[in-house]
């Protein structure tokens, strides 16, 4: 199928370009210094070259004195940058800010603008395609998305104030499998936190919770149609275009996960209406079944962000973040 035949492209692309971005690193300002955002205090902006030829920016919390290890948080779908502007003109994050102010003085935090995302982008349907670039619609796939994830995080790890013999990669939702394919691809993950991910499939994900059979019926046609037309940008269903889904239906987080020998921690809610309990129960039993060692907790009545009916946003956030990074840290 064509799809592939894609695929099998950005691989040689790929190979090519290992010799290529030697040369395009001296195009852009050395990512050892990182530069100062104004109005963005705590964090430090760095560039790096991947292997697809792109200009990935990643932020990194600023530096300190001691030599400190390294959390990479990856966040959902959708292209809304990680930093937003606020109405009294001051610049705000995301669980990126929760996420330092947890591990702060303890560990240095790291996150990735998608390609094609700009500071300080922001989208009226949040963790949607719909009106995202063309450019970013043609290029999100799980592939692509790795691809510059693995560069960031390989740079980021060379920075002189970071402790690279130990590297935690936490990702939520569509950052799950996202931060599992890296972790597969990098030996040098030392752990893996998942939080409100898929298990098998994100097909698995929908059929799972389908209200009728009609439903079920209706999810399988549209599957097929995807797999018709696997690369179109301009097709959509449920807020992402075709290339999107045929990209992040063909993995699972299961497979990626045995292909690491990362420690892992696996967080799920109970009541989560965007990933079903269920496929997280799948990812459990099968890592069970294999006698892979894990840690995993099943938050009882927590939803997608991991909050319980009485708990404001991010609390339930928060304090995931202090369980993991206990566990990474200690």
């Amino acid at each position: 199928m064509a799809y592939h035949k894609c695929f099998s492209f950005l691989t040689i692309a790929f190979l090519f370009c290992v010799q290529s971005n030697l040369l395009a690193l001296d195009s852009i300002e050395s990512p050892r210094t990182g530069e100062v955002i104004e109005g963005l205090h705590s964090f430090k902006r760095f560039q790096v070259i991947d292997s697809l030829r792109r200009k990935i920016t990643y932020y990194v919390s600023a530096p300190t004195k001691s030599t400190l290890p390294l959390v990479a948080l990856v966040t959902g779908s959708g292209c809304v940058s990680h930093f937003r502007k606020k109405a009294n003109g001051s610049i705000g994050g995301g669980y990126q800010n929760v996420l330092k102010g947890v591990v702060s003085g303890r560990a240095h935090v790291m996150v990735v603008e998608k390609p094609y995302v700009e500071f300080l982008d922001f989208n009226t349907s949040p963790g949607s395609a719909k009106n995202c670039s063309i450019n970013f619609n043609e290029s999100h796939t799980l592939e692509n998305w790795s691809q510059a994830l693995k560069a960031s995080i390989e740079d980021a790890m060379a920075l002189p104030f970071v402790n690279k013999s130990r590297v935690l990669l936490i990702g939520h939702s569509e950052g799950a499998i996202s931060v599992s394919m890296v972790a597969s691809m990098l030996p040098e993950i030392t752990h893996v936190a998942t939080l409100s991910g898929s298990g098998p499939s994100q097909l698995f994900d929908f059929v799972a919770m389908a209200s009728s059979p009609e439903e079920v019926q209706h999810i399988y046609k549209t599957y097929e149609a995807i797999q018709e037309d696997p690369l179109s940008s301009i097709k959509f269903w449920r807020g992402h275009p075709f290339i999107r889904w045929s990209s992040f239906f063909s993995f699972s987080t299961i497979e990626l996960l045995e292909k690491t020998r990362a420690k892992l921690y696996m967080v799920h809610g109970e009541n989560d209406q965007a990933v079903p309990v269920s496929s997280f129960d799948a990812l459990v039993v099968d890592l069970k079944r294999k006698k892979r060692p894990f840690s995993f907790l099943r938050i009882p009545e927590a939803n997608h962000s991991l909050n319980k009916p009485k708990q404001s946003s991010p609390e339930g956030m928060r304090n995931v973040f202090k369980m993991i990074s206990q566990w990474f840290l200690n």
